[in-house]
């Protein structure tokens, strides 16, 4: 099984998103896992809102460093990330050795901030859900 972190600066929507889309999809070929370089401590409620309509299983999601997700030491074969300012940052990993893949991912939090209207949550699961169902065809 192939493990894939996804990263973005906070980890409370887009790095969410893409790691309940992966695991979904990926059944027992890829296990996603996600972290912030910055997380904000907790998954933002319209994420999970979002997630819980699409039947998502929203329980064990968590908004996590990527020092923690280190600490769990597991081999990671792909590093995505979703955010510019994350892909920025540069990759965190230290002896990463696999594949770093960025996708532009628009923030649907700050969007949500100014219009309180949950359409680009949508935009941000669909573009995700896209990239990610031809990476799953890609490296399967």
């Amino acid at each position: 099984m192939k493990k894939v972190l996804f990263i973005c600066t906070g980890n409370s929507a887009r790095s969410i998103l893409a790691e309940s889309i992966l695991n979904k999809f990926g059944k027992k070929k890829f296990k996603a896992l996600s972290a912030g370089s910055h997380p904000n401590g907790v998954v933002h409620p319209e994420t999970l809102k979002f997630l819980m309509k699409k039947n998502y299983l929203i329980k064990n999601l968590k908004s996590n460093s990527i020092n923690e997700i280190l600490k769990l030491n597991p081999k990671i074969d792909y590093i995505i990330t979703v955010c510019d300012n994350a892909a920025r940052e540069g990759c965190p990993v230290l002896n990463y050795k696999g594949k770093q893949i960025h996708w532009s991912i628009k923030d649907p939090v700050s969007e949500f901030i100014k219009t309180k209207k949950n359409i680009e949550f949508r935009n941000a699961y669909y573009e995700l859900k896209n990239k990610i169902l031809k990476f799953i065809k890609i490296n399967e």
